[in-house]
Parts: C-alpha cells; sequence; structure tokens
C-alpha cells in the first residue's frame, strides 16, 4: 500500500526538524541558530532594542534602531518576522538620537519613547506615545506627545514605567545649570492614560527629589505600584564606595518614609572586596499577582575589576530578604523579567575576553533558588562573538533587554558600542522556554 501524501509529508517535516530541543537552548528557528547579529558598522547603528509585540497584531517582533541620517541620528521602527527576518518599510520616528531616547512596549502594542531637547532655560524631555505601526497616538496629549521641564535645570529621562491600567511615568535626573554632572536630583512626571498631568501626583504630576543630598546619586529604573506607589532603583557614594538603593514615593509623590525606615532602602552586597566594590542598582520590577519587589544588583570590584549580579527580594516593609543566588563574573548591563509562572529571570554580560561577550541568564524558583530544569543548575550562558573590526578592549555592552513572549520564549537583546571607532553593533537572542511541544519548539 502506497503512504498517502499527507503521511509522506509530515516524514518529511521530521526528517528535516532537529531531533530535540530543551528549554535554554537557543531556538534555531530565529534566524537559523537563535541569535541575531549586526555586522560592526561605525556611526550606522549606535543603539538597539527589541521586544516582542505582545499585542500579536504585528508580524511577531518590533525593533527600535538607530541609524545615521545625513549628519544626526535617528531613532527607527523596524518589525521582524518570527524569524527574525526584518520586514521592509523601516519608520522613521523623526527623534534626534542626541536626545538619548528611552523606550517601553505596552502590552496592547504601542509604545513609548522619551528624549529630551535643548531650551535656553535647560533640557527639557518630550514624552511620546506611538501605535504598533509607529505614527503618533492622538489619543495621548492631544497630538501624541507631552513636554515638560524645569527651569534652570537640564532633565535627563533614564527609565519609562507602565501601569496596565494605564498611566505612565518617566524617570529621570535634573541637574541645575552649572553644576557638575550627576549631582542633581531625580525628578517624577506622572501622566494619565490620556497624557494629562495627574495632579494627585505632588499637585502637579512632577515631583523633584534630592534622594541622597550631596551625593553623586543615579537614578537608574522604576516601577509602578497596584497602589500608585513608585519604585525608583538608584545608587549613590558614600565614602567613595557606591551602594545600590530603593526608594518609594508615595501615590501622592512624597517619600515614603514607612518603607525601610527612612524610605530608602541601602543594599551592601557584602561580596568578597567589601569597601573595594561598587554596587549598581541596575533594575527594579514586580511580580505579577503577588506584587512581589525584586532589584537587581550589579556589583564590580574597584581594583580586581571583577563583577557579580546579584537578585534581591525586597519584603512589604523595605527589608531586603536573603539575595539570590549570584552570578559571579556578572556586571552591568542587566535585565531582569519574570515568565509566565512568574518565575525571576536575571540576564547580565558576563566574560568579556578577546573572543566573545557572553550572557548568563539564570531562571529562579519562585522561592528563590535556582531553577535546577533550566539549563545546568538554573543557568546558561551565550557567547556573542565580536563582530570583525570591534575589539574586546574597546568594546561597552549597553541596553540589555529582557522578555518572554506568549509562548515562553525568552528574548534578550541589546548593543555593543566600541570606543576606539565611535561604531556599535547590535544583537538580540531568542531562547527557548517551557512551554515546548514533544518535537521540542513552541
Amino acid at each position: 500500500m502506497r503512504p498517502s501524501f499527507l503521511a509522506a509529508l509530515l516524514g518529511a517535516m521530521l526528517a528535516t526538524e532537529p531531533a530535540a530541543a530543551a528549554e535554554a537552548d537557543l531556538d534555531p528557528r530565529f534566524d537559523g541558530d537563535g541569535r541575531l547579529a549586526a555586522e560592526h558598522a561605525p556611526a550606522e547603528v549606535l543603539r538597539y532594542r527589541v521586544l516582542p509585540d505582545l499585542s500579536g497584531r504585528g508580524p511577531g517582533l518590533k525593533a527600535l534602531v538607530e541609524r545615521a541620517v545625513g549628519d544626526s541620528a535617528r531613532l527607527f521602527l523596524v518589525s521582524l518576522d518570527e524569524a527574525g527576518q526584518a520586514q521592509p518599510g523601516a519608520v522613521d520616528l523623526g527623534i534626534d538620537t542626541a536626545g538619548l531616547p528611552v523606550a517601553r512596549f505596552a502590552p496592547d502594542g504601542r509604545f513609548y519613547v522619551a528624549f529630551q531637547y535643548p531650551e535656553e532655560d535647560g533640557r527639557r524631555v518630550e514624552l511620546s506615545r506611538r501605535l504598533a505601526d509607529g505614527s503618533l497616538d492622538t489619543s495621548f496629549g492631544g497630538d501624541g506627545r507631552v513636554q515638560f521641564g524645569l527651569a534652570g535645570s537640564d532633565l535627563l529621562a533614564f527609565d519609562i514605567a507602565l501601569d496596565p491600567a494605564g498611566p505612565v511615568l518617566v524617570l529621570g535626573s535634573a541637574d541645575p545649570l552649572g553644576d557638575e554632572p550627576d549631582l542633581g536630583r531625580t525628578f517624577v512626571a506622572h501622566f494619565d492614560a490620556a497624557g494629562t498631568p495627574r495632579s494627585a501626583f505632588d499637585g502637579d504630576g512632577f515631583a523633584v527629589h534630592d534622594l541622597v543630598a550631596g551625593s553623586d546619586d543615579a537614578p537608574r529604573a522604576a516601577a509602578l505600584e497596584a497602589d500608585g506607589a513608585v519604585l525608583v532603583c538608584h545608587d549613590a557614594v558614600f565614602a567613595g564606595q557606591r551602594d545600590a538603593l530603593l526608594t518609594r514615593l508615595r501615590a501622592s509623590g512624597p517619600v515614603d518614609t514607612s518603607f525601610a525606615s527612612s524610605g530608602t532602602l541601602y543594599y551592601d552586597t557584602s561580596l568578597p572586596g567589601g569597601a573595594d566594590r561598587h554596587d549598581y542598582c541596575g533594575a527594579v520590577a514586580l511580580q505579577g499577582g503577588s506584587g512581589a519587589r525584586f532589584m537587581a544588583v550589579g556589583s564590580i570590584g574597584i581594583a580586581s575589576n571583577s563583577g557579580a549580579v546579584r537578585l534581591v527580594a525586597v519584603d512589604a516593609s523595605g527589608d531586603a530578604a536573603p539575595a539570590f543566588d549570584t552570578i559571579t563574573g556578572g556586571y552591568l548591563p542587566l535585565a531582569l523579567a519574570f515568565d509566565a509562572e512568574q518565575r525571576p529571570l536575571l540576564a547580565a554580560a558576563v566574560n568579556l575576553t578577546e573572543a566573545n561577550v557572553a550572557i548568563s541568564l539564570v531562571r529562579y524558583t519562585t522561592a528563590g533558588s535556582p531553577d535546577a530544569s533550566f539549563g545546568v543548575g538554573g543557568a546558561a550562558s551565550y557567547a556573542l562573538p565580536l563582530t570583525a573590526g570591534m575589539s574586546a578592549e574597546a568594546a561597552i555592552p549597553f541596553h540589555l533587554n529582557a522578555s518572554v513572549d506568549r509562548r515562553g520564549r525568552i528574548l534578550l537583546s541589546g548593543g555593543m558600542s566600541e570606543t576606539a571607532s565611535f561604531g556599535s553593533a547590535w544583537f538580540a537572542l531568542r531562547i527557548l522556554g517551557d512551554q515546548v511541544h514533544a518535537d521540542g519548539f513552541e
């Protein structure tokens, strides 16, 4: 009896598929080997940020890429298909990247971009909301944009935080004109879903705090809690040593002094080296459902240049719980996300050598220990070969992002800048999660 056409077709498909794939493996259906990278090209691609299109309305992934346009560089939106291939029609968002834009994608497919622009009385910030195709969402701020500033100060945006119900905030620094850099204050600008400043937040939706008076205090990231309170992830220098800090602002704007006794959790990793280490607060995130707080701290030896990254759970009173296991050798940048089961995922750059830069990824159980079912002992490492012309000694990773799509796949992306030639390369990795079928693929 001759086999049916369907059976023959199925046999041919199975013959071309890899025999098995497991969690933590790179997804070979993403650009052939799970890795997507751009060649090193001076002044052509300055930054790269890619996240899954969580709305399901687009072709799979959205990337924000900075590209040279004449004598300047502008921000472009690029769509990629499931295989990681860029689709035609990159959209110029009309944003000059000299303004150091930051971006955040929302679950409904829209995204926000904040950047700074100069005025006579100091740099101001523009926040825009974009539709999935990159056009301005005119239901936000009347024309898709809002602008804000502080007379006599230079504003610099560092992060955008979103509330599922619609509110959005921008976190950044406010340096008085003429002051030394990084000795300014921290600002939080809070808007509702329509782009109107939230008057319940410090009266006009804009709060400025000197969180660590007289210190080199640097805001890094923010998160919005269910009650409208704001978590600010920052770090500051004390007696020559930088410590990681987490401050809670009440929904009305002032510092919540009931949190960690004074409103700020001061976290020292207590890793080997003690006072010979700088600790940086690299990310803060809330666990879905429980609202549990997590902060990711990077630690670098001042003399040894040895790095480590630690995930820290913070309880309701603002106290740090026993730290999760450390990624030895990790350093900034780092990224924090949660999978569908709300297990923390911590990624960090590690092992900078003449051959490659690696990204280490650890999945933890909700109890805080590495998840032994993921990779080797809960961890996996992915080498990122340096492109031609990029030396390891001068390469600096930046803008590491982590996200999880609806199929449980983990997406890591970021950029590498090369200080010698002022050029850059970018990368994206797609990693298999726990929702795999019998053939080993989603």
